[in-house]
């Protein structure tokens, strides 16, 4: 086992780190939706607050690929599409109810955590 550093990661390590990026681009894009989409100021914030936090995480994770001469990924899974999709229609139909939203919002993200940990299991 060879050590690694930020400027000598193995390709798993990279292909763990685009994983998580492509986790949080999801979120960051569902967080926002999410908050342009509820009736509710203090929800928006806390939505607004947590897409903040995943910029911050997703950035951070990007140098790490960035150093190791890879490109980051940068796009939205076809599975965060579909459900940022499933959201708009929920808002839409429940007129930005926040317990609908949040509810909505929980899900995608327990959805992300579980598939990446499906992910890591094969």
């Amino acid at each position: 086992m060879s050590l690694e550093t930020k400027t000598t990661l193995t390709k798993e390590t990279l292909d763990t780190l685009q994983d998580l990026i492509q986790v949080n681009l999801d979120s960051q894009l569902g967080l926002k939706d999410a908050a342009d989409s509820v009736n509710d100021p203090v929800v928006e914030e806390l939505f607004r607050s947590v897409l903040s936090e995943r910029c911050h995480f997703a950035d951070e994770l990007k140098m790490y690929v960035e150093w190791n001469d890879e490109c980051a990924c940068d796009e939205q899974s076809w599975s965060g599409k579909v459900h940022k999709l499933w959201m708009d229609i929920r808002a839409k139909i429940n007129s930005g109810d926040a317990y609908v939203i949040l509810i909505e919002a929980e899900r995608g993200e327990d959805h992300k955590i579980t598939s990446n940990q499906r992910m890591k299991m094969r």
